[in-house]
């Protein structure tokens, strides 16, 4: 069942505040642009390559119900995930560019194809 996008995009250029480029989990990150497309989350260990724009670099805000702050994301964005947490599946990606007011959603399990 889609998710409906309730958070406040609020923040520079109308973002939300939080992606997985702020999660503790994210790894293969140290160079940039990333062209081996190998960016993943260490936590699921999935592949986020889907966030790279073709020049290797993150475009959007993405997330998944176990994001995890690196210090760096919005709080009012991170206290609305919290409440929210619940009702998000699991083994989901998340992105703020889904369609009619929903969030995109890519199951993990499709994430590979993106590489």
């Amino acid at each position: 069942m889609p998710v409906k996008d309730t958070f406040k995009h609020k923040t520079l250029w109308g973002g939300v505040g939080f992606s997985c480029g702020f999660c503790r989990h994210r790894a293969n990150d140290k160079e940039w642009p990333n062209v081996r497309r190998d960016y993943k989350c260490a936590l699921h260990n999935v592949s986020l390559a889907v966030e790279l724009n073709s020049s290797g670099y993150i475009e959007g805000e993405w997330f998944c119900r176990d994001f995890e702050d690196n210090g760096n994301s919005y709080p009012p964005a991170l206290r609305h995930l919290a409440e929210i947490h619940g009702t998000l599946p699991e083994n989901m990606l998340f992105g703020f560019d889904g369609t009619d007011g929903y969030l995109r959603e890519i199951p993990f399990s499709e994430l590979e194809k993106y590489r």
